[in-house]
């Protein structure tokens, strides 16, 4: 069961597909999406996302 994030929802389970040293491993972040900050004069849209981030434990071998 995903952990539950900041806003109190399920978060999305996702795998690093970017080629690296983390490629393939798994982790959880919010299922709204990261929250965006203003900019200058014109602020930004923002989602009600918290920005959770949390890698999922590696399994030992």
């Amino acid at each position: 069961t995903p952990p539950l994030c900041d806003c109190g929802r399920r978060a999305k389970r996702l795998t690093v597909m970017k080629p690296g040293p983390n490629q393939g491993r798994v982790f959880y972040a919010c299922s709204v999406g990261k929250s965006r900050a203003s900019f200058g004069r014109t602020p930004m849209k923002k989602k009600s996302g918290c920005n959770f981030f949390h890698w999922e434990p590696r399994v030992s071998r």
